[in-house]
């Protein structure tokens, strides 16, 4: 599937060209591997952290080098984050643009969406800040983007001594279906080792690759540089023959 998606599609803007890579073809032998299981956000349960080193060992014995080591970057990325989305804050519900529904990929609909957003910049002008608070500017807006600008830079720099890094998909094991209850749901749990990566843009690939001790599975993700979709592939096969992959529940 992967080739068939990949690279530009004369609609979206943001798809590149890119070549790609047959995990298959792809040699291990001289790679560099990062990988970490603290984050300084949440403090990981103890069989997410067997889970990420049992990972480290299988790849160990087929590249150069893995080491463990962390990205200081992102420990940026929750301040970043709530700087951009806080876009909206302090402004009055009621004056603020209503986003219409359209259905489809916007990308296929240039014109509509044109013709729409000049209603909601219309609309967004009259918008009003709460009493006695300020809404974001918008030259304040533009600074946090040169933040997220100098937030993915960082991260590529590190990539630059790494071909890939791994560790948790979340600080927890799976929860059961339907659990856990909005009052119990951390955020950070759950979504501190993903997000910083998705600000960044890096491939991703994420496998079962343990299990708690009540059966549930443990997710370990696989990043690698822009672009090399086809190695986070190649490593995370390996994984999964060596650790077993998806296993279907005993029910």
């Amino acid at each position: 599937m992967l080739p068939i998606i990949m690279g530009p599609d004369s609609s979206d803007s943001k798809c590149v060209p890119m070549t790609y890579a047959d995990p298959h073809s792809i040699e291990l032998e001289n790679l560099r591997i990062a990988y970490y299981t603290e984050n300084s956000f949440v403090d990981p349960d103890e069989s997410v952290k067997k889970t990420v080193s049992s990972v480290a060992d299988v790849l160990s014995k087929e590249v150069l080098e893995v080491e463990e080591n962390y990205p200081d970057a992102t420990r940026e990325f929750l301040e970043v984050s709530k700087g951009l989305n806080s876009f909206a804050v302090n402004i009055k519900k009621d004056s603020a643009p209503d986003s219409p529904d359209i259905d489809g990929v916007v990308e296929l609909y240039p014109t509509r969406i044109l013709d729409v957003t000049d209603e909601l910049l219309a609309q967004a002008k009259k918008s009003e800040s709460v009493p006695n608070k300020q809404a974001m500017l918008g030259i304040e807006f533009f600074y946090w983007g040169m933040k997220l600008d100098a937030y993915r830079t960082r991260i590529i720099r590190f990539m630059n001594n790494y071909d890939a890094i791994v560790c948790p998909v979340a600080a927890r094991p799976a929860f059961d279906h339907g659990a856990p209850s909005e009052d119990s749901f951390n955020a950070l749990d759950f979504l501190s080792y993903t997000h910083p990566y998705s600000f960044a843009g890096l491939p991703s690939v994420t496998l079962r690759a343990g299990t708690s001790s009540d059966g549930l599975p443990i997710g370990i993700q696989i990043l690698t540089k822009h672009g090399q979709e086809g190695l986070a592939l190649r490593l995370g096969m390996l994984v999964e023959d060596a650790l077993g992959g998806w296993q279907p529940p005993s029910i």
